[in-house]
């Protein structure tokens, strides 16, 4: 059996005794992966158990790299950004529509937005740009608290349905009223 191979990718054209190792081990994944081969179900779960292992070796270290990592990076500043950047909103553009709103709710006007970071939602239209992912910024209706916000959300911005509920509230007032 000849056990030579040749490597034209390196430029190396003379022969070389090769001892490859058999699918199912971590030096065959590794093989496959940087030749750009399909890599087969043994060798995947090859690499999946040799990760398992690392991770258990090493889940103090790991554990606390994402920590670090979480308290570096993870800020509720760099998340307001993160949501100003979805919107394509501007920091100065955020301050103006709160400013324009009188600092509450463009719906309710409650002056707290509620929720578990205790920031306003940014409202915008979701027929606008559905499928970008990120909205336009011209789109952007305005800022709301958390429960105007959920409650818009379920009507899903029907205006038909809005009405229709506000009838329901309507007539039900009368209703209450005669019993």
């Amino acid at each position: 059996m000849n056990t030579t191979t040749h490597f034209p990718n390196r430029g190396n054209t003379t022969n070389h005794p090769v001892k490859l190792m058999p699918c199912g081990t971590m030096s065959a994944y590794r093989r496959h992966y940087y030749r750009g081969e399909p890599v087969d179900a043994l060798c995947k779960a090859a690499s999946r158990k040799y990760y398992e292992e690392w991770r258990d070796r090493n889940r103090e270290t790991n554990r606390s790299y994402h920590k670090e990592w979480s308290a570096r990076y993870n800020t509720s500043q760099r998340k307001f950004e993160k949501r100003l950047k979805k919107y394509n909103l501007t920091v100065e553009d955020y301050a103006w529509m709160l400013y324009h709103q009188g600092f509450a709710c463009a719906v309710c006007k409650s002056t707290e937005p509620g929720g578990n970071g205790n920031e306003w939602s940014i409202d915008h239209d979701h027929a606008c740009c559905p499928e970008q992912g990120r909205s336009c910024g011209r789109c952007v209706r305005g800022l709301l608290c958390m429960s105007c916000n959920h409650g818009l959300g379920s009507f899903g911005d029907n205006e038909d349905s809005l009405r229709a509920a506000l009838l329901y509230l309507e007539a039900s007032r009368c209703l209450i009223g005669v019993g």
